[in-house]
């Protein structure tokens, strides 16, 4: 533990960015697989081609009527049939209702984080998490740990019931 209350805030926020900034490139990655690659929009019917590639069926049913090459690697493809491609489209409808319910979460989760307080006692720091994209500092009423300039200032907790504040 950090017995350093600025430190330790400090320590926390870089901790919170880093956790976020990992959360982001793995959801980009993601992102990536199940766009179709001649339109670049995340497939709603993915299909197998020739090639091996999947594509979404209407870009690739686009690109085979005026072409009889991959649009990937530019070779002549054997055959025009397309094979849907179930396990990706299962796939995409998950990551999509994720997506969907990260958007529209109502309830924060919280994580409470120990930190030493004034004369060496404990307070407890929550950590309000409402998306990937923000995080709001809230700090139980009494507690000395500082809030970081960048994190806007968190209302007063003294209006909250104790049993809602104690977590």
């Amino acid at each position: 533990m950090i017995d350093d209350p600025i430190l330790a805030t400090r320590a926390l926020q870089e901790a919170i960015r880093d956790q976020l900034e990992e959360m982001e490139r793995k959801r980009a990655a993601v992102e990536r697989g199940i766009r179709c690659p001649i339109s670049d929009k995340v497939m709603d019917h993915p299909v197998f081609a020739a090639d091996g590639y999947t594509y979404e069926r209407e870009a690739i049913e686009a690109w085979l009527a005026s072409s009889g090459e991959s649009p990937v690697t530019k070779q002549p493809l054997e055959h025009r049939n397309l094979v849907p491609n179930h396990q990706l489209r299962g796939e995409i409808e998950c990551w999509k209702e994720y997506e969907e319910d990260t958007k529209s979460a109502s309830l924060p989760e919280t994580v409470a984080v120990p930190s030493a307080g004034r004369g060496g006692q404990d307070a407890m720091a929550a950590i309000e998490v409402e998306n990937v994209a923000q995080a709001r500092w809230t700090i139980e009423a009494g507690a000395s740990v500082p809030t970081p300039p960048s994190i806007p200032t968190p209302p007063s907790l003294a209006s909250i019931p104790r049993s809602m504040s104690t977590r």
